[in-house]
């Protein structure tokens, strides 16, 4: 199978895109605009580029929006089934203003097929599309494929190129961190471990903002 991720950065130009091969296709970063209309259209342009240089046979959208509406308007317009995944609080940020509750329900209505990460949410979104074929997909990872097969001396290099001592616990932190995600709680557990044996924070991901304010 060969997959092509397309996925917007802050860090580029708008509308730059920068192309990263990977062993089963490729990563194309795309830089944000300002405002979601200008994006839009220029994602849109890149696009269409990749569907004149590729057969895609379906269109996968993370996030109800804009990723989701984006994915399902794309795949309509090409003919092709488009998978939308509703993660984290999608439904409940989006239905509410300043949520855009009629792009999110024609986005539910039009996907081919829609995945959720607990019942609870598909159950929200069974309310709103009025379709029973929602798929629950609870996060998890194969440890059997994410599992770092490293020596003792490797391990003990890669602490070193991170700054930890060898001695030292490791709290680890992945994704973005935010109030909503126990952000005050990591670092309480933090400083309660350190009372008793020498520990770090590892944050693997970004600090939304105004979150970053506190380093």
């Amino acid at each position: 199978m060969q997959i092509d991720v397309l996925v917007w950065s802050r860090y580029l130009q708008p509308g730059e895109v920068v192309i990263s091969p990977t062993e089963n296709g490729k990563i194309y970063r795309v830089g944000l605009y300002r405002h979601w209309d200008m994006t839009m259209i220029q994602t849109l342009n890149v696009l269409d580029w990749l569907d004149s240089q590729n057969t895609y046979e379906a269109i996968w959208g993370h996030y109800l929006f804009p990723a989701g509406f984006l994915a399902v308007w794309f795949a309509k317009l090409k003919g092709l089934p488009s998978v939308v995944s509703a993660r984290g609080n999608d439904i409940d940020r989006e239905i509410f203003p300043p949520g855009d509750f009629s792009r999110l329900q024609w986005s539910l209505s039009n996907a081919a097929l829609i995945t959720a990460v607990s019942h609870d949410l598909a159950c929200k979104i069974k309310l709103l599309a009025g379709r029973e074929d929602v798929i629950v997909l609870h996060n998890a990872v194969d440890t059997d494929i994410f599992n770092p097969r490293l020596s003792l001396s490797e391990k003990l290099s890669l602490r070193q190129s991170l700054g930890i001592s060898e001695n030292e616990i490791v709290l680890g932190f992945s994704r973005e961190l935010r109030e909503k995600k126990g952000q005050a709680f990591l670092f309480k557990a933090l400083t309660k471990v350190r009372h008793y044996h020498p520990c770090c924070l590892l944050i693997i991901g970004q600090i939304r903002n105004p979150q970053d304010s506190w380093l």
